[in-house]
């Protein structure tokens, strides 16, 4: 469940305050921190003691006007976000408010409701942001402080498409065989973080009771007994999935922070864990990606696609979340599109690290027996580029040891 935002609104002018009050009470996304706001001087202490996310701002406050008063939050509390208001506004104005720091100028004056949630909003959105990449930064520095202590770890590779029906699902089970084939001895993980409707386990024809909610909700007790009592095993390819909930409403119970634990755990007990995400981001799943050591990117030869990972691409990097980390795989190729790999690396800034042939039939058949093909047909070329897949996955993974081993600790 999002968190909401937490609002204050510092205006003077009663039938103002009551007016926006009723706005702002209609909006289930935030809460509202109450306070009797007379002046300049307890709203600074009132915004000090409270630290709100978003404070609305009446430009007109008897002591320290609005711009002023910004400034001084801005300096004292630099994540709390200043929305100006103002019964009046001019280019000047404006220019005043944003230069020492607001993010937004508001002229109460037939303000609608709509117009008031769409400011909201968009401020929520830059706030959300910020804190994800602020949990973001501080899983990558523990995790890479875990990464100089001396026990081995499984590696982590996700698999993500920003387009739905891309193949996610497919190759996250397929490549699981051909490693699990190629390293008999390891233990692999198949997780599916397609929290409301993932369909992994479908593909072997499986359908567990458990699934990673149970791990969830039990978080502060996590430990490898209960992971193991969570997880299945399916004996015909030596395979561990780690299903998604059978009812979509429960992916409300998963707390994003605790991706990052269950992960952390995961890591000890497998040597590989292959991760089907979920096309559309939450945090639950950026904390996934930036917890991965290899992203596949999956590119399918459509505009909309591949713009869709272009803009992928961008937020990631907005994140902090590494470009080294990706690798574009472009899944059902078609050599007749005019939509070339190469054309897909240039529109990406990153080349096609591998190319997954077009073959509809084998793919289908596969998924409608709940058999995947890298087993039942092993000699087809797109069962081959699975086998191929992996080498260059073993490859960029080697390389990145390689890498780590020669800075200094």
């Amino acid at each position: 469940m999002a968190e909401r935002i937490r609002v204050l609104l510092v205006e003077v002018f009663p039938k103002v305050a009551q007016n926006i009050t009723a706005m702002l009470n209609n909006i289930d996304s935030i809460e509202l921190i109450p306070g009797n706001i007379t002046n300049s001087e307890n709203a600074l202490q009132l915004i000090r003691q409270t630290k709100p996310d978003i404070v609305l701002l009446e430009m007109e406050l008897p002591g320290v006007n609005g711009i002023q008063c910004t400034e001084i939050i801005k300096r004292d509390i630099p994540q709390t976000q200043v929305i100006i208001l103002s019964e009046v506004s001019s280019a000047e104005a404006v220019r005043q408010a944003m230069r020492v720091g607001a993010t937004d100028y508001i002229n109460y004056n037939n303000l609608t409701s709509e117009e008031l949630l769409s400011v909201i909003q968009h401020v929520s959105s830059n706030i959300q942001q910020e804190k994800i990449r602020q949990r973001l930064q501080q899983q990558t520095f523990e995790q890479e402080t875990d990464d100089q202590k001396p026990h081995p770890e499984g590696k982590v590779i996700s698999v993500y498409s920003p387009k739905g029906g891309a193949g996610v699902s497919t190759i996250v089970a397929n490549l699981g065989v051909v490693i699990k084939e190629s390293k008999p001895d390891a233990r692999i993980l198949l997780v599916d973080l397609d929290i409301q409707y993932g369909d992994l386990p479908i593909l072997f024809n499986q359908f567990p009771n458990r699934s990673i909610i149970d791990l969830a909700i039990r978080i502060q007790n996590i430990d490898e007994e209960l992971i193991e009592s969570v997880v299945f095993t399916d004996e015909t390819y030596g395979l561990d999935l780690l299903a998604p909930p059978q009812k979509p409403d429960l992916s409300n119970g998963i707390d994003p922070a605790s991706i990052s634990t269950i992960f952390s755990y995961l890591r000890k007990m497998y040597d590989v864990i292959l991760v089907n995400v979920d096309s559309y981001l939450v945090e639950s799943s950026l904390m996934c990606l930036s917890n991965s050591d290899l992203i596949l990117l999956i590119a399918i030869q459509q505009v909309a696609a591949i713009r869709s990972l272009r803009s992928f691409i961008t937020l990631i990097s907005e994140l902090g979340i590494s470009k080294e980390k990706l690798a574009i795989v472009l899944n059902r190729y078609d050599e007749t599109n005019s939509i070339t790999a190469k054309k897909i690396g240039d529109m990406l800034s990153i080349g096609v690290s591998h190319i997954i042939p077009f073959d509809m039939k084998t793919a289908e058949k596969a998924a409608n027996l709940g058999i995947p093909f890298t087993f039942d047909n092993k000699k087809m070329e797109i069962s081959k580029s699975f086998t191929t897949l992996f080498s260059i996955i073993r490859n960029r993974l080697q390389a990145k040891e390689k890498i780590a081993a020669q800075i200094p600790s």
